[in-house]
């Protein structure tokens, strides 16, 4: 609050938009320059100096009010002597501060509250200031009064009194020539070769106006925000680089939101560019990023899908590069988040729904909060949206629930998300009395907006499935309307398929035909051949960027391995180097002591040479040829024990060698052993699971579609046939595939299955904790048989709706899978076998369990692998649930080189 009052004093026209540390600086510079002037200054012009001095001191910021004080004290005397020598335009200008003294004093004194008081004693004094203003025809006094007025308004009045007062103070200000101020100019006064000089305060007040009349969808917005970036681009670069950037640019960006609202895309465009190349220049990085998704917005309401993807590389660089260094939780983190947002919803156009959830998954870690924050809000939608389109409606509903209930306005796209699930999972009551409530609030707005569109598509597609095809129809034509007006492609492609689908149920072929045309006519132009390649391009582009990245991580791996172990030699090297001083301190020592010995016996000779000089002589040489003899016998075994040493030494570490040689070889052909046997495991689980018999039961069922002229369902269950052998001849050469693609494989064979066997039974596949199957690579074709055994042997005998189960998680470092079937149990599947006679074993099951039990390194094929019954609460046989626990890997092993 403080800082507003210093704001709105009377010379402190510019302080909302300049850098504050650089005005800090021209202040002082002013100060220094004025104090000089006073000292020879007198009458009027002591008075100027004094106003003047004021304001530089009203300017500069300190925590403790020593320079509002300051200022305030030469505001006092300024008053006092024009008010002395009867000086008006001095008397005006401090009574002009005056006005504000009130709102101040409430602002320092916490426990004062009279604040309507304060309000009628400053439009007083205002008043006041506003007549010597009007005597002295002061237009730029009269400009700063209803300025400050303005400010009053908006933080202690009406929003009318503020416009009126804002409106006031542009009409005085734009009244000046330029050559008011020839002598001594305010603090903030820009000069430039064709400016006023108050071109800066201009544009703040119409950016002040522009805000007010963008929430009220005032149509004078738009020249209002005109007006302040003509007044911006003018003033922007004097006095210094930079000067004024943000408020241009964010003038810009709220240009380009006012022609988004009007449809006026072009435009919006410009602006929104406008925008992102002056946060660029203030280097304001996290708010060229928010410049950056307004673009993508424009971008795929007008279907410029290519101009999206490039908009999408130029916000990931911006965002490696800004966040690599920064910590969670950073200022405007989200909007990093929504440039992957956006780039999801590429995706998901191009029909790659894998890839959307790829993307929307790296984005997550932009997203500040936990799983209910509302900041999260957006990855939530986006990510159970792409689990909707891949069919994995468990998961979707698990990221998409915590939207049911939630009223906050950014929460749109999860109710819209929501809704597309529900009517996924035929459940149209739930989705209508969900959409219902949102799309009425939504019309509250008196807004058009993507919220409303997707909601009557909803709305009508619910009505549809009901039946109730009168009002179907009306929500598709009243959101028809809405995209004429709106111009968004992208959902007029529903929109078509939706008209199409209620005029064929109400009979109506030839508006039917016409509807489905404009689809598809509508479909292929904006999903074309050069939008799919620019996908793929960027999905290998990103793959090659985690390639490199692992790559990097690796050598970083082993260089500081290399440290140390390099380390190690150091410390083995100093241990031997201080052991071979404490070797040679021992060795002196026991030199010193044998010197010491022979001067005792040196001694004792002396003696005994005073006793007898010739037997000390012949002694003398005794000892002197003994001492000879056992040094070098001393010597001689020293120099034997270091030879036998060395000796000993090359032959250990010859044997150590060999044996670590002999060891490793024998590794490699244990393992060649192994890889051997793997290989020619996985080739006869792709020929046991792609058998004969299997293929043969598969071409039947397309040929008795084909007898029953039901060529729809043959032509499907021939593709899905086609398609899963193909990713199992594509697969059966990997040793290790990603957990999505195993999932894929699956999801076709059951599918198949379920095909074949009438839809007799329905299957589930769920992640109960967090998986990201990109990322956990098992060897293929591991599921399908154990999926097989519980359909043939388990739901195939179950008279009614039989469910299939396949539960993943994570536990203890490895990846656990349950499957669960409710049909007739092992006990009755082993006496139903027994009664047909069929004695023939699952090899494709035994041959999948040695797989495992190679892949977990089990000698042991139970270790793993258990299965049991699952009882009702009656104890009764319910089904049979198999529990795997495989041990994945994050990478794929790169192939071993054989030793030359």
């Amino acid at each position: 609050m403080r800082k507003y009052i210093i704001s709105i004093c009377l010379f402190l026209s510019f302080c909302f938009f300049a850098n504050a540390q650089t005005n800090d600086d021209m202040a002082w510079e002013k100060v220094e320059n004025t104090r000089k002037e006073l000292k020879t200054a007198k009458g009027e012009k002591l008075v100027d100096c004094y106003n003047l001095l004021a304001e530089c001191y009203f300017w500069i910021w300190d925590d403790n009010d020593k320079h509002f004080d300051t200022a305030c004290i030469y505001k006092d005397k300024a008053y006092e002597l024009a008010k002395k020598i009867n000086y008006k335009k001095g008397i005006a200008y401090s009574k002009a501060d005056l006005a504000d003294r009130p709102l101040v004093k409430i602002n320092k004194d916490r426990n004062n509250n009279d604040k309507e008081t304060a309000y009628i004693e400053k439009y007083r004094k205002a008043e006041e200031a506003l007549k010597l203003a009007d005597e002295l025809k002061d237009d730029y006094l009269s400009g700063i009064i209803y300025y400050h007025l303005a400010w009053t308004e908006k933080w202690w009045g009406s929003r009318d009194k503020f416009k009126a007062n804002t409106q006031k103070a542009i009409q005085h200000i734009e009244k000046l020539t330029g050559n008011e101020f020839k002598d001594s100019k305010p603090l903030f006064w820009v000069n430039c070769a064709e400016c006023k000089g108050t071109e800066a305060l201009l544009a703040h007040l119409n950016q002040d106006l522009a805000i007010i009349y963008m929430q009220e969808n005032n149509p004078l917005a738009k020249d209002k925000i005109d007006l302040a970036i003509r007044y911006y681009n003018m003033v922007r670069t004097i006095n210094r680089p930079g000067f004024l950037n943000y408020p241009l640019a964010a003038m810009y960006q709220a240009l380009g939101h006012t022609y988004f609202l009007k449809y006026d895309y072009k435009n919006a465009l410009k602006a929104y560019i406008k925008s992102k190349e002056t946060y660029h220049e203030d280097e304001s990085i996290e708010l060229e990023l928010t410049a950056l998704n307004e673009m993508s917005k424009v971008y795929e309401a007008t279907s410029d899908f290519e101009n999206g993807i490039m908009n999408f590389k130029n916000s990931i660089k911006l965002i490696e590069g800004y966040f690599k260094d920064k910590p969670e939780g950073s200022a405007r983190r989200n909007s990093a988040g929504q440039a992957f947002f956006w780039m999801s919803r590429l995706y998901k156009i191009a029909g790659d729904y894998e890839g959307a959830l790829a993307v929307i998954w790296r984005g997550r870690q932009y997203y500040p909060g936990g799983v209910d924050s509302v900041a999260r809000a957006p990855w939530l939608s986006e990510v159970g949206d792409a689990y909707r389109l891949l069919g994995n409606y468990d998961s979707a509903m698990y990221y998409l629930k915590g939207f049911q209930n939630s009223d906050n306005n950014s929460n749109n796209f999860g109710k819209i998300s929501l809704g597309y699930l529900y009517l996924d999972m035929k459940d149209y009551s739930k989705a209508q009395s969900l959409i219902l409530p949102f799309y009425q609030n939504l019309k509250t707005i008196n807004r058009i907006t993507n919220p409303i569109v997707n909601s009557l598509n909803i709305l009508g597609n619910a009505s549809l499935g009901e039946k109730n095809y009168e009002q179907a129809l009306q929500y598709a034509k009243e959101a028809q309307t809405y995209l004429k007006q709106m111009g968004v492609r992208v959902l007029m492609i529903d929109n078509y398929k939706l008209l199409s689908d209620i005029y064929d149920k109400i009979n109506k072929p030839d508006s039917a035909l016409v509807y489905m045309r404009q689809y598809i006519k509508l479909k292929d132009s904006l999903i074309n051949r050069q939008f799919y390649f620019r996908i793929n391009s960027l999905k290998n582009e990103s793959e090659e960027q985690r390639k490199t990245s692992l790559i990097q991580l690796l050598q970083k791996d082993n260089q500081l391995k290399q440290q140390l172990l390099l380390k190690e030699l150091l410390l083995q090297q100093k241990k031997d180097d201080q052991l071979s001083l404490l070797d040679k301190d021992n060795e002196m020592k026991e030199q010193q002591l044998l010197i010491k010995e022979q001067g005792l016996k040196e001694q004792e000779l002396i003696r005994e040479k005073n006793q007898s000089s010739l037997d000390l002589l012949g002694n003398e040489n005794k000892l002197k040829d003994q001492r000879i003899r056992q040094q070098a016998t001393i010597r001689n075994t020293l120099l034997a024990g270091l030879l036998l040493f060395i000796i000993l030494s090359i032959f250990i570490f010859r044997n150590l060698s060999l044996k670590r040689k002999n060891d490793r070889l024998r590794n490699e052909k244990r393992q060649a052993e192994l890889q051997q046997k793997t290989s020619e495991l996985e080739m006869q689980a792709l020929r046991a699971q792609m058998n004969p018999h299997f293929i043969f039961n598969c071409l039947s069922s397309i040929n008795k579609f084909i007898l029953k002229n039901d060529t729809d369902a043959a032509s499907d269950y021939l593709t899905r046939f086609s398609r899963l052998i193909r990713l199992g001849l594509t697969n059966s050469q990997l040793s290790l595939i990603p957990l999505s693609d195993e999932i894929e494989m699956l999801r076709l064979y059951l599918n198949m299955e379920r095909l074949r066997f009438s839809e007799t039974f329905t299957y589930n596949i769920i992640y109960e904790n967090t998986i990201e199957p990109e990322t956990i690579y098992i060897p293929p074709m591991l599921l399908q048989p154990f999926c097989e055994n519980a359909i043939w042997h388990g739901l195939m005998h179950k008279k009614g709706e039989g469910k299939l189960d396949v539960v993943m998680s994570i536990h203890d470092g490895e990846l656990q899978c349950i499957i669960a079937d409710n049909g007739i149990g092992r006990e009755k599947a082993a006496e139903l076998k027994n009664r047909s006679g069929a004695k023939q074993k699952s090899f494709g099951l035994k041959i999948t369990t040695e797989r495992l039990a190679l892949f977990n390194n089990e000698k042991a094929v139970h270790n793993f692998y258990r299965t049991e019954d699952v009882l009702d609460i009656n104890g009764q046989v319910a089904g049979t649930k198999v529990t795997l626990d495989i041990k994945f890997k994050n990478t794929v092993p790169q192939p071993v080189k054989e030793l030359i």
